[in-house]
């Protein structure tokens, strides 16, 4: 009986040494220095990238092949020698409403000088000065395909206001007349580097042939338009 307490006895303490053994040497072999150690590795958010803006071009560049920039200036000059004899300047700034739309305004002044004869069989030689204001419409019709590249029909019309002087017939003296004169038409563009150069013919619908100063309702004129 002593010989079996000894042995349990001896049993229990080799088992409690066995087990504090192998709790050692898991505790030791979890154990790490601390210059092994590695640092808690922090994620690092990449930065967004930024986007990147669309290029922009100018459009105005893109357009000028059509008609010319937004703004235009130009107008027509006249010069006819002879009986009648006519100096006509008149500048124009135009606004490109749309792709073939365009309206305007305008100022004139024209210089005629012609002979008449009165009723007396007399030749007379008289100077005119007419200055006018008008507001215009033109529209282009692309017809590149037909006349080649710069080369387009047009549509125009125009109301203008002429302060003119005139001739009585009846008194035998020269009076002023302020004259209505609205004006349809049309005619042909054609491009030149950036300036466009305007062909058109045009018929006065209020024609009054006591009064007004020009020989004919039919007037052709030429004229350009530039960007600005």
């Amino acid at each position: 009986m002593k010989y079996q307490k000894v042995s349990l006895l001896r049993y229990k303490k080799g088992f409690i040494l066995l087990l504090f053994l192998t709790i050692s040497a898991s505790t030791f072999a979890q154990y790490v220095p601390k210059d092994k150690r590695k640092k808690d590795s922090v994620q690092v958010k990449p930065k967004p990238k930024k986007k990147e803006e669309p290029k922009t071009t100018n459009r105005n560049n893109d357009n000028e092949d059509e008609i010319g920039r937004r703004w235009l200036t130009g107008g027509n000059f006249w010069l006819q020698f002879g009986n009648p004899t006519f100096i006509d300047i008149s500048p124009t700034l135009g606004y490109k409403l749309t792709k073939n739309l365009i309206g305007g305004v305008g100022v004139g002044y024209l210089y005629s000088r012609f002979q008449l004869n009165n009723r007396f069989g007399q030749t007379l030689d008289l100077q005119n000065q007419i200055y006018s204001g008008r507001l215009y419409l033109q529209y282009i019709i692309n017809t590149e395909q037909i006349f080649g590249e710069g080369n387009r029909l047009f549509l125009y019309s125009e109301y203008e206001l002429l302060r003119s002087d005139y001739y009585d017939r009846t008194n035998e003296i020269q009076r002023v007349a302020y004259i209505q004169r609205p004006q349809i038409g049309g005619g042909l563009q054609q491009r030149l580097g950036r300036v466009y150069v305007n062909l058109m013919v045009l018929y006065n619908l209020n024609y009054l042939e006591d009064i007004t100063p020009y020989p004919t309702p039919v007037t052709v004129r030429i004229g350009f338009n530039v960007g600005i």
